[in-house]
C-alpha cells in the first residue's frame, strides 16, 4: 500500500502505465474542490483498485471528538494513573461498529490496552462479516519510525491471534501497513 501511496501522489517514478479503466464512483457527487481533484486522479490512474484500495465514503462524526489527557488543561499536576483507560475502549467500540471500510491511522501500532480492544472490536467484526455479501476491509495504517520499525506481521498476527482461522464464512479482509518518507512520517 505505501508504494500505491507513494505513486498516487507522485513521489515514486511511475513504473506502470494507467490500468485505462476510467471510473466513476457513485458517492463522489458533493466532494469539495479537493476531495473532486483526489477522485479525478484515483479514478483516472488508478481504476483497477476502485474498491480494493481506494474508495469514495461518507458519514457522520459519532459522538464528540475526543482527545487524551482529560482534565489537565489549567492543571499542573500529573494526571493520575490510568487516567484515560476509558479512550482504547472508545475507539474500539466505534471500531466495531463496522459494516463495510474502517481506517485506523495512528503514529504507531496499538500494544497494551489498545491492542486488547482492537482485537476484541476485529472479533465482533468477523462475527458481523459471516451475514455480509461482501467481505468487511478494516485497514490500519502505520507511521514506521526511524529506529521503530513495524512489523505488520506481527501486527496482524496479535490483533487476529483469538480469531479462528478455519471458520470460512468470515469475510474480513484486515491490511496494516507503515510509511515514512526519509525520517519523518506524514503527520
Amino acid at each position: 500500500m505505501a508504494s500505491f501511496v507513494a505513486k498516487l501522489f507522485g513521489l515514486l517514478p511511475e513504473e506502470e502505465e494507467s490500468s485505462g479503466e476510467e471510473v466513476f464512483d457513485k458517492d463522489s457527487t458533493g466532494l469539495s474542490y479537493v476531495g473532486e481533484a483526489v477522485h479525478d486522479a484515483l479514478r483516472m490512474k488508478h481504476g483497477r483498485h476502485h474498491h480494493l484500495m481506494w474508495n469514495v465514503t461518507s458519514g457522520k462524526t459519532i459522538g464528540s471528538v475526543l482527545q487524551t489527557p482529560t482534565n489537565v488543561w489549567g492543571n499542573s499536576a500529573d494526571p493520575e494513573e490510568n487516567h484515560d483507560d476509558w479512550f482504547p475502549k472508545k475507539m474500539a467500540e466505534i471500531i466495531s461498529k463496522t459494516e463495510a471500510f474502517c481506517d485506523v491511522m495512528s503514529l504507531g501500532p496499538p500494544d497494551g490496552k489498545f491492542l486488547t480492544h482492537f482485537a476484541r472490536a476485529l472479533g465482533v467484526i468477523a462475527e458481523r462479516s459471516k451475514s455480509s455479501e461482501k467481505p468487511i476491509i478494516v485497514r490500519m495504517m502505520f507511521g514506521n519510525i526511524a529506529g521503530m520499525p513495524v512489523n505488520c506481521n506481527a501486527v496482524i498476527k496479535a490483533l487476529t491471534n483469538d480469531l479462528r482461522k478455519d471458520d470460512d464464512e468470515v469475510k474480513l479482509q484486515l491490511w496494516v501497513g507503515a510509511w515514512r518518507r526519509g525520517f519523518s512520517w506524514n503527520h
